[in-house]
Order: structure tokens, then C-alpha cells, then sequence
């Protein structure tokens, strides 16, 4: 029998029930009451009517609710699917493609947007939630078969409407698992997840505390740097993850000199460069820097460990064993060494699909495996190189320019806050990147100052033909950058530059 994490939890309730469980601001849930309200609430959504594989919307907001719901929804035997705040209704109609919901649940009484548009018979406001908490234990587990569907997450969308992909309770566990693993995480943990629930790289963190019986703590983002860097101090954390704008964001709001006394790992997900992580790591003096890479689609593929060489430090580690991952060419032949193609994912824990898409998983789960879109390729000794996903590829004359490697080194310039590379059409060239600026607080910068920058650290194929100034990057709920709407804040006389 498979139901991700219920019977875990159980155990966990059984043997420590006053250990910490949920930790959000002063409010603490023990393992023994978190597992007998998932019971209850579990029971109640059972009781009114919730089947086998019935999918369960569900408010993410960083929370105790948020959590007990979460779990509740799957041990009952739905599909859970949390959905970020900032969706927007357009979007969450467009990714059900008329899927029906059985249930909504909504963390106050100030429903998002979205959930106007979802017509489901059962709803959950934070009274409905009080009284599920006191409603019959569920008697049992629902059974559920490894590869049935346990939750659905909204992939990115950063230049198209985001997709609904379907993930099983083994694609889920598996990631929780190999996180703990490569953590070394146990009941003695304290874990934080600062982002929402929503995204995958937050979901398996959240799995894997709760998989050895760690305490985790639930913040509502980086707003407020310092106040987050004194609640992790505050309730021991021991490690965390998150994207790399939210570190760069950690690292200008008061990190140096504030490093959390009990921290001693962060877990990187996303483009990230060996300056940065060399950067980050004198911030952070005694707290060992993971970099991860994956995908909502294909799980958690491989890491790059704090104790791999120098020379790896441009990878992003091993690949799991269990990953399969492959470097395929234009004809799906395997590349050689160092060779950059298509990398390709054939793991045993790939996405079920897409919602009620079946062309568009069709493009991506292919018999050889899951396409990534993104590129790269692997050296003599096994590290993954990523280049960049295939649409950030930038063809200037005819050679490859990736935009992370133009952005990684104009984030050298002390002035630069935050930055963000596109190509766009070129009279001259075909296709130029130009770059897009967030200027540092009480920072002054002029567009010859980047381009002087950027001549002195980058071959001139790379060098951007153009800058745009912005007060912030627009960025999808999962901190990429919305690349579409940076070309339309593109002058209208690009392609003459």
C-alpha cells in the first residue's frame, strides 16, 4: 500500500507525539496533533463525499492549515493541488482544461482570485477547517497504487500559460527520500520553507523534514529579510531551501555577520554560477552550499555536495543513479563527453503528465525519456554542465550564447541588483541578447558603464547590444523571470542596434 507520507506521519505521531512537527511564527503543532488532524480532516472530506483520485484545490499560503490539508486530501485518497496566491483565474481554467474539483480550501476569509472560478461542491474556509479538526478520525488509509496520482503543481509558464502536471505518490516520495539522503536530515533537524508550497522545490523540502520526523518551520516569504534571518535563529533552523534571486535577496538585506547559529546547509535550486556560490559561501562561513537540479516534471535530478572538487563547482553535480540522464543530439543519439545536446531524463520518478494535455506530453515524455528543454552536457568524470533551457539559447552570427552566462557575469558589478538576459531579433546579427537591470539601492549606473563591464568579462559575441533599466523583474510565482514580458519592454528600434 501507498499513500506518500500518512502512514510515516503515524509513525512518527506514535513513537515522539510531542515532538515538533509545524512550527508558523509562535503557533507549534506537534507530531501527535498534526497526525490526528490529518485523520480528522481526512475523515470529514471522506464523510462528505471526496473519492478515490478527486482533486482538492487548495490555498497556498504558507501555513498550519495550508499543511493539514494538504496531507489530508492525499491520505483520504484525493489529489491534492496547491495553487499560489498570484494565479490567476485566466490561468488556473486554462490548466484544469475542465478537470472537475471536488473541494477548495481557502486560508482566510479573503479567497484569491482563482477560486471564483472553481466550481466544486465542497469548500473550506478556516471555520469549515475548525470543524473538520473535530470530526471522526478517518478509520483508515485509503489504498493507492505507487504511480496513482497523489498531487498536481502549476509549472512555471514563464513565456506561455503554465501547464498542470500530475505527479505520483513514488514521484514524491522518491524526491522527499533522496533530499533526506543528501542532506543527512533526522529528527534532530529544524527545516524552513520560505517559499510556497506551490513549486516543487519547496514541496520536497517540506517531504523530506516530515519523513524523518524534523521540525519544520513555515515562513510567508522575504519581505523582510532581517525579520526572517532572526526566525530562523530563533527556531534553530538547520537548513533551507530556495531559488537563487532569494539568496542574492538574503545576501543584500543583512546576512553578513547574521548567519543563523544552528545552519548548516542551504540547498540552492536553479541557475546559480561558481562566482555566486563562491560569493555566497563567504556569507556563509561553516554552512555547506548545496546546488540542486531538476524539474517539476522530472523530479530531483542531480546535486552538486559541498566536498566535490573545485573544478565542478560550473556543475550541477553527479546525476542520481536513478535518473538515467542522458546528453542526446539533433538525431537522439547519445553526445560524448563534453559534448552539449538535449539533456534527457529516463528516471524511474517522471510526472504522469500533463491535466488533460496529452500533446503537450507527448513532447515531453517520449519513450527515451523526459525532454527536459533543457541543455547541456556531462564531462569525463560525470558532472552535468546545465547551458540553459533551449528557448535561452541566443543566436548571434550563428554561434550559441547562453543568457545565464552573460547574467552571471554583469551580477559581478557591485551596482547591479538583479539582472536578466533575453535575445532578440538583430538587423546585423540575426539575433543579440540584451540585458535588463535592476540598479542596487543608493546605486547610481549608466548603460555605458555595463556595457564597459560586460566587454571587460565576456568574449564580444556576448557582450549585450543593448540595456534596459527596470525598478524590479517581473518573475512568476516561482521567482523566474517572465521573459515575455521582457520583450515587450524591448525599444522599438532593437533590431536596428
Amino acid at each position: 500500500m501507498t499513500n506518500l507520507l500518512a502512514p510515516t506521519l503515524c509513525q512518527h505521531a506514535r513513537a515522539a507525539p510531542a515532538a515538533r512537527a509545524l512550527i508558523v511564527g509562535e503557533v507549534v503543532l506537534s507530531y501527535g496533533e498534526l497526525a490526528d488532524r490529518v485523520l480528522r480532516i481526512a475523515g470529514w472530506l471522506r464523510a462528505r463525499g471526496l473519492a478515490p483520485g478527486g482533486l482538492v484545490a487548495i490555498d497556498a499560503v504558507n501555513g498550519v492549515e495550508m499543511v493539514e490539508v494538504l496531507l489530508a486530501a492525499v491520505a483520504a485518497g484525493g489529489v491534492a493541488f496547491p495553487v499560489d496566491r498570484t494565479a490567476t483565474a485566466t490561468e488556473l481554467e486554462a490548466a484544469l482544461a475542465g478537470e472537475p474539483v471536488a473541494a477548495v480550501s481557502v486560508a482566510d476569509d479573503e479567497p484569491p482570485p482563482w477560486a471564483a472560478v472553481v466550481d466544486a461542491p465542497m469548500r473550506l474556509g478556516p471555520g469549515d477547517l475548525d470543524g473538520a479538526r473535530r470530526a471522526p478520525r478517518a478509520a483508515d488509509l485509503v489504498e493507492r497504487a505507487p504511480l496513482d496520482p497523489a498531487m498536481i503543481l502549476l509549472t512555471s509558464g514563464t513565456t506561455s500559460a503554465p501547464k498542470a502536471a500530475v505527479l505520483s505518490h513514488r514521484e514524491l516520495r522518491g524526491n522527499g527520500r533522496r533530499t533526506a539522503h543528501t542532506f543527512g536530515l533526522s529528527a534532530k533537524d529544524v527545516g524552513a520553507v520560505i517559499h510556497p508550497l506551490s513549486n516543487i522545490l519547496n514541496l520536497s523540502s517540506l517531504l523530506a523534514q516530515l519523513e524523518v520526523g524534523a521540525a519544520v518551520v513555515l515562513t510567508r516569504g522575504l519581505t523582510s529579510p532581517p525579520h526572517l534571518l532572526d526566525a530562523l535563529a530563533r527556531h534553530g533552523v538547520t537548513g533551507f531551501s530556495c531559488v537563487p534571486s532569494a539568496v542574492e535577496l538574503l545576501a543584500r538585506g543583512g546576512l553578513p555577520g547574521r548567519t543563523p547559529p544552528a545552519l548548516r546547509y542551504v540547498r540552492v535550486g536553479g541557475p546559480f554560477s561558481a562566482a555566486q556560490l563562491e560569493r555566497t559561501s563567504t556569507l556563509l562561513p561553516g554552512v555547506a552550499l548545496f546546488r540542486s537540479y531538476g524539474m517539476t516534471e522530472s523530479g530531483l535530478v542531480s546535486m552538486l555536495l559541498p566536498s566535490d572538487p573545485p573544478a565542478a563547482r560550473d556543475s550541477v553535480g553527479r546525476p542520481y543513479p536513478e535518473a538515467h540522464t542522458r546528453i542526446l543530439d539533433e538525431s537522439g543519439g547519445r553526445c560524448g563527453p563534453r559534448v552539449e545536446g538535449a539533456i534527457t531524463v529516463d528516471g524511474c520518478h517522471p510526472m504522469l503528465g500533463y491535466l488533460r494535455d496529452p500533446e503537450a506530453t507527448a513532447r515531453v515524455l517520449r519513450p527515451d525519456g523526459i525532454h527536459t528543454g533543457d541543455r547541456g552536457f556531462i564531462d569525463e568524470v560525470g558532472y552535468l554542465h546545465f547551458k540553459g533551457r533551449s528557448k535561452e539559447l541566443i543566436k548571434v552570427s550563428g554561434e550559441s550564447v547562453w543568457a545565464h552566462e552573460i547574467e552571471a557575469a554583469l551580477r559581478l558589478h557591485p551596482a547591479v541588483d538583479d539582472v536578466a538576459v533575453i535575445g532578440a531579433p538583430n538587423n546585423r546579427l540575426g539575433e543579440a541578447p540584451w540585458a535588463f537591470v535592476v540598479v542596487a539601492p543608493a546605486a547610481t549606473l549608466a548603460s555605458a558603464e555595463i556595457l564597459r563591464h560586460a566587454r571587460y568579462h565576456l568574449p564580444p559575441r556576448k557582450v549585450p547590444v543593448g540595456v534596459v533599466f527596470l525598478t524590479e523583474l517581473p518573475r512568476t510565482r516561482t521567482s523566474k523571470v517572465r521573459t515575455g514580458e521582457l520583450q515587450a519592454a524591448l525599444p522599438p528600434d532593437h533590431e536596428r542596434c
